[in-house]
């Protein structure tokens, strides 16, 4: 099973390596076309307005049909003798020649009083590039389709055992040789078989279309309907996959080659298919079972907004003239192009590859960064030539000196330009990324010296949740650290923190509905440990972990982990990017040198008043014993001395007159020498010595009493047994 996987994975490699190297080929044999090829500056060509002929709609200004004096409106009745069918045969009629020939037009005139005049006019072809229009139409095809294979193959080879990724790589190759074709025939170089590749290839691009949005999501009804169907799909491609591309293409093939005139019916059943796929996600936006899940969706949809007003247009225009106008391919161009932020978000989507927002923000900055800096350099350039003009006289304004102090000033210049654009447009179209930037600088300033746990907690959740509009912030600390708040959390904490134990980068809580979106590893929010801080708007758990050696060296029992912060989904339920996460982890370490530092604060005030309760043990072990240990005058003098290892210890002795000294019958009274040593070391031993030495004295006191020989104390003392009365 691992090594038919493998296979599978290389077989998917390879087939993304050899359709990027097709999309490639196809498009330089196009481009070599087009820079072989000539141009007369005729666009706009309009077959339905006269029974013989094509009407002039736009001439390119400064091209060979507008300088010999041609005007919007003329009708072009033959070229060499023979009369064009349509705009597209006409072009490539000037295509298969070379710049610098000479192609006759029968043209009849239809303005400056020359109605109806007929007359043979001999154009001298330019280059097909020297033609604006061709260069942005081939230009933006080339550009759109090579970028949609380049990340639908990234992601092909990031994940080939992934069957959406599959289906990506399917759609968005589909609509590259789309385009390719039609670089082909814009070119020139296409054929009537190419012509109607194209067509078919459109067809095949919404058939892949609609297949890829029938999995947002898996449990769409059509999409089980299609796995009822085929044999345990997707690892096999059922009979309903095999009828939702068989069906379109057959009826697409049908069309155009039935006749001529019916290939634009084609283009018209690529487009429903493409609207129909539309309709299913919208349908999966609106079924949508989570916020997360909705917001996600919503980025595609946005970026088709301006693909369906696109894909639009071609039938729209030929309703609204009634006839064929030359619109399809801008159409289409338009129409590719609003399909590659698609393949973007459905690839950051499903694979993480880079972040929607990161992307749509680069968009907006550099297009007008390079504006501003275009501008800049003329404005500079002008400065300085004025002034040299001032100073050194006219001649100076051509020195090449100018033009290099200008280049200078605007490369010094560029990038405090790019920081202030960034941060106009942040301001205005981005809210939240001052709000994150504002409280980074806020957790600088407050995280960076010592605070209590209390005043670490009351910023990374009441704080924050103000500051990054947030449903709701947690901070998740040990026991004793977290007095006063453990009452606001939803969960238990020791079950998330021992479920984070092992965990050091911020991970996200992610439903079994939600796409996967996050830039960071997803945890299932049914895991016990996070269904309540899940329901109660938990979105990223941010481990509270330092990098500090000496931080780490003084902290001990639970390794590096000093608490988790929750942090919950924005109100607005936009997600969070790479640099919200990024910035979340800063101040989650941060947050963790404060706690680290504050729990050895504490660790080391208990241990104060530890040694401190020591100390006066040791005092008053010192009080119990003796300060003289007497003796017999003059016959016996005693003396000891006690050093303990610790402040306190076991050991202990005394030296007890057991009776007034007599020297009747040369006898003394004798004297009782206790020396005791209990097992062990510290304040327990302390204890069971200051009993000891208690229980001692109290026998003496007894025998003083009572006498040696009579006394139950004695006995007892002497046995080892203290006698308990009930």
């Amino acid at each position: 099973m691992v090594g038919k996987a493998k296979r599978a994975e290389r077989l998917v490699a390879m087939l993304g390596i050899l359709l990027y190297l097709a999309y490639v080929a196809a498009v330089g044999i196009a481009w070599v076309g087009v820079y072989r090829g000539g141009q007369a500056g005729l666009h706009g060509l309009e077959s339905a307005a006269v029974p013989d002929g094509l009407v002039i709609g736009r001439l390119e200004r400064g091209g060979p049909a507008d300088s010999f004096g041609l005007r919007d409106g003329d009708v072009i009745l033959g070229v060499e003798g023979v009369r064009p069918d349509s705009d597209l045969e006409l072009q490539r009629a000037f295509r298969a020649r070379q710049p610098g020939e000479r192609v006759t037009l029968r043209i009849r005139r239809a303005v400056n009083g020359t109605t109806g005049l007929e007359q043979d006019v001999v154009l001298v072809l330019s280059p097909a590039l020297s033609s604006r229009n061709i260069l942005i139409d081939i230009l933006a095809s080339t550009i759109v389709g090579l970028l949609a294979v380049v990340v639908a193959g990234g992601v092909a080879l990031a994940r080939p055992g992934d069957p959406t990724a599959r289906l990506l790589l399917l759609t968005s190759t589909a609509f590259a040789m789309t385009l390719a074709l039609l670089v082909w025939i814009t070119g020139g170089v296409a054929t009537y078989i190419v012509g109607q590749a194209f067509f078919l290839a459109f067809v095949f691009s919404g058939a892949a279309l609609l297949h890829l949005f029938l999995s947002f999501p898996a449990t769409h009804p059509f999409i089980g309907w299609l796995l009822r169907l085929g044999p345990a799909p997707p690892q096999r491609v059922g009979a309903g996959v095999w009828l939702l591309y068989i069906v379109p293409i057959g009826a697409g093939t049908a069309l155009v080659f039935w006749s001529p005139g019916t290939a634009l019916w084609s283009y018209y059943l690529g487009t429903g298919l493409m609207l129909l796929a539309i309709a299913t996600l919208v349908r999966s936006y609106l079924r949508a079972t989570s916020p997360l899940a909705r917001a996600q969706i919503q980025y595609i949809l946005l970026a088709l907004a301006l693909g369906v007003i696109a894909l639009l247009l071609g039938p729209v225009t030929n309703v609204a003239t009634q006839g064929e106008v030359a619109l399809l391919p801008d159409a289409l161009v338009i129409g590719s192009w609003s399909l590659f932020p698609l393949a973007i978000g459905v690839a950051v989507l499903r694979f993480r590859l880079f972040d929607i927002t990161v992307v749509l923000r680069a968009v907006v900055t550099y297009p007008l960064l390079t504006v501003v800096v275009v501008a800049e350099f003329f404005v500079i350039l002008f400065g300085v030539s004025q002034a040299a003009v001032w100073m050194w006289g006219p001649e100076a304004a051509a020195s090449p000196i100018v033009a290099a102090v200008a280049a200078v000033a605007v490369a010094g210049l560029a990038h405090p330009l790019q920081v202030g654009l960034q941060k106009l447009l942040d301001g205005m179209l981005y809210q939240h990324r001052v709000a994150r930037e504002r409280f980074r600088e806020e957790a600088n300033e407050q995280l960076g010296h010592a605070q209590p746990p209390e005043e670490v907690t009351v910023f990374l959740t009441d704080h924050a949740v103000e500051r990054l509009d947030l449903v709701g912030a947690w901070l998740v600390l040990p026991a004793g650290m977290s007095e006063g708040r453990s009452a606001d959390l939803p969960g238990p904490a020791p079950d998330l923190l021992e479920r984070l134990q092992s965990t050091s980068k911020p991970v996200a809580l992610a439903a079994g509905g939600e796409l996967e979106s996050s830039p960071v590893p997803v945890l299932p929010a049914e895991d016990p440990a996070f269904v309540p801080w899940y329901e109660a708007g938990g979105r990223v758990l941010v481990p509270l972990c330092t990098d500090a050696p000496s931080v780490q060296a003084r902290t001990s029992g639970r390794g590096d982990l000093s608490g988790v912060w929750v942090v919950g989904m924005r109100r607005c339920n936009d997600l969070f990017d790479r640099d919200d996460l990024a910035m979340l982890t800063r101040v989650g370490q941060q947050a963790a040198v404060v706690v680290d530092y504050a729990r050895l604060h504490r660790q080391e005030l208990q241990q104060e008043i530890v040694q401190h309760d020591l100390a006066r043990a040791r005092e008053i072990q010192a009080e119990l014993l003796p300060t003289t240990l007497g003796g017999w005058p003059g016959q016996l003098e005693l003396a000891a001395r006690l050093r303990p290892a610790r402040e306190t210890s076991g050991d202990f002795y005394d030296v007890i007159a057991l009776g007034v000294p007599s020297t009747v019958n040369g006898a003394l009274d004798p004297l009782q020498i206790a020396v005791g040593d209990v097992a062990g070391k510290g304040i327990g031993a302390a204890l069971v010595m200051a009993e000891a030495l208690t229980t001692l004295r109290a026998c003496t006191t007894l025998i003083a009493r009572e006498g040696y020989a009579q006394s139950e104390a004695a006995i007892a003392c002497e046995g080892g047994i203290w006698p308990r009365k009930a």
